[in-house]
């Protein structure tokens, strides 16, 4: 990434705060710091931003690898995305994401996919979710319906 400098009437050259948004990748680093290079690397990109944005696509996948793949129990990986989200470099869209952590630490059998798409049904006013997952319907609170069931 280039670094992004303005001239100020004194001559000197000053950097420009950075803007954009992260890749889960980006994202596993600064939450995990497991690879070095890499952790150096987005911690600068982050140190040197003014805002950037982890978008829900995003979000849904760091949470997914931070369970899956490294085996964070659920209320923890709860925990460390909802402390993320208080940094106010970093845009996240929580009044989708709070409920539906909520929700993925209490359902277990649901992925976390299945959680954010009932709860931004409801977020978004177009409920229900119809599903052929019947575990999705009878585990959503009434989020979810069955299609078929009509």
């Amino acid at each position: 990434m280039q670094a992004v400098f303005t001239r100020q009437e004194n001559r000197e050259i000053k950097m420009t705060k950075l803007h954009g948004s992260l890749d889960a990748n980006v994202v596993l680093r600064l939450i995990l710091a497991d690879i070095p290079e890499q952790y150096v690397l987005a911690r600068q990109l982050f140190d040197k931003s003014k805002q950037l944005e982890i978008s829900d696509t995003c979000l849904i996948e760091t949470i997914y690898a931070l369970h899956e793949y490294y085996l964070i129990p659920r209320a923890k990986v709860k925990k460390t995305i909802l402390d993320l989200a208080t940094n106010k470099k970093l845009i996240i869209n929580t009044d989708v994401f709070e409920p539906t952590l909520d929700m993925y630490v209490l359902r277990p059998a649901l992925s976390i996919e299945d959680c954010y798409l009932a709860l931004l049904a409801k977020y978004h006013n177009k409920q229900p979710l119809w599903t052929f997952d019947k575990k999705l319907a009878k585990q959503s609170g009434g989020l979810a319906k069955e299609v078929g069931t009509i």
